[in-house]
């Protein structure tokens, strides 16, 4: 039921802020519903998303993908909840457009920490290299999201730096970049992924 009523005093915003950071990455907003694609490998961050909305009682639904058969799509429809999301600061943007919600810049430690995951376990990643400490990597096509994301982590105690890239006939695309054993382990020990 997609106007069904959610009692603000009831959400869990750090779920919330969690999901903003998926939706942020890999995600579709509309005035009624919220879409979110989950490749095979992120079933443990689907199921994850899926009890949350359960847990609000809204009912979601799992579809494959249209356009990969390597991914599905989940999405939930709540016209109160986007009206609540919208009162909290949550930005309807696309793209290079797209922001970090007001409550998650103004939250508690274990919101910005959630938002943060949500992000990586969407457009991040961990790269290894032999014999050195590694790297972790986020990207995205919005600038206002990498800052943003830069600026949340130098509040945890985690270093990072921003760098631009832009291939051949596509968009400018911008990554965040976690290095150094400190940072990493204090990425580890925060924020950490969902997915293997």
């Amino acid at each position: 039921n997609n106007k069904r009523f959610i009692d603000q005093t009831l959400l869990d915003w750090v779920f919330i802020a969690e999901l903003m950071g998926l939706s942020n990455g890999d995600g579709l907003f509309h005035k009624k519903y919220l879409s979110l694609i989950f490749n095979k490998k992120q079933r443990d961050v689907l199921l994850f998303v899926v009890d949350g909305m359960q847990k609000l009682g809204l009912n979601t639904a799992i579809k494959p993908h249209s356009l990969s058969s390597a991914c599905e799509t989940v999405s939930f429809y709540s016209v109160h909840l986007i009206e609540v999301l919208k009162e909290n600061g949550v930005y309807w943007n696309k793209g290079k457009d797209k922001k970090t919600p007001q409550f998650v810049l103004q939250g508690s430690k274990e919101i910005i920490c959630a938002y943060i995951r949500g992000l990586f376990e969407s457009d991040g990643c961990v790269a290894l290299n032999k014999g050195k400490s590694g790297r972790v990597k986020f990207g995205n096509c919005s600038f206002n999201i990498c800052e943003e994301l830069q600026h949340l982590l130098y509040i945890i105690g985690i270093h990072s730096t921003i760098s631009s890239y832009k291939k051949e006939g596509s968009q400018e695309m911008f990554s965040v970049g976690i290095n150094g054993k400190n940072s990493i382990q204090k990425f580890k020990d925060f924020i950490g992924f969902r997915s293997e």
